[in-house]
């Protein structure tokens, strides 16, 4: 009977959840320079990206990922990058992810080769393999861009290319931006 207690409690401990953290950055946001955010109140800056951050945590409920905002950057010189949200990523493990990108597997392999294939002028530093991003997602190696990047593809393939524009209604909607002149919108 004691043995029987003593294992019970054990497997009681064993279910408690252990969450894991990966710092990234958020999806969908492509910045401010030359992107409709550009009109964005800078006066309430963290608040607008709590607020992007809480409207892609409502797309990311059936993978189990939470983004908690940590703050925005802003380059000094946006020649060569623009302004993006850094959050913290909380999870218990990645499987719905890694089922997701297997069972979109061609759709998630010419995202990649899309984005991260060198060019004239671009040399990319990661690979456009997916069978190699899965195996870094199931093994837990050096995923930190690459899991804001596969939400990205998460998030654009189930809800379509415009999911910026409404993450930037939601903004508007909830006073955020400021339009210079009224007329123009």
């Amino acid at each position: 009977m004691i043995i029987q207690r003593g294992a019970h409690s054990v497997n009681a401990y064993l279910k408690l959840k252990i969450m894991k953290t990966i710092e990234s950055y958020l999806p969908v946001f492509p910045g401010t320079y030359g992107t409709i955010f550009e009109d964005i109140d800078w006066d309430q800056i963290d608040a607008v990206g709590e607020r992007c951050t809480s409207f892609i945590n409502g797309h990311l409920t059936d993978l189990g990922i939470v983004a908690v905002f940590q703050f925005v950057y802003s380059p000094k010189y946006y020649n060569f990058s623009n302004d993006s949200i850094n959050v913290e990523y909380q999870f218990e493990n990645l499987n719905k992810l890694i089922d997701y990108l297997t069972e979109n597997r061609t759709e998630f392999a010419d995202y990649l080769k899309e984005r991260y294939t060198s060019c004239d002028g671009f040399i990319s530093h990661h690979s456009n393999d997916p069978d190699e991003w899965i195996h870094d997602f199931m093994f837990g190696s050096d995923i930190t861009l690459k899991l804001g990047s596969a939400l990205e593809f998460y998030l654009t393939n189930e809800n379509g290319d415009e999911l910026d524009i409404d993450m930037y209604y939601d903004l508007s909607e909830n006073g955020y931006v400021i339009y210079e002149d009224e007329d123009e919108y």
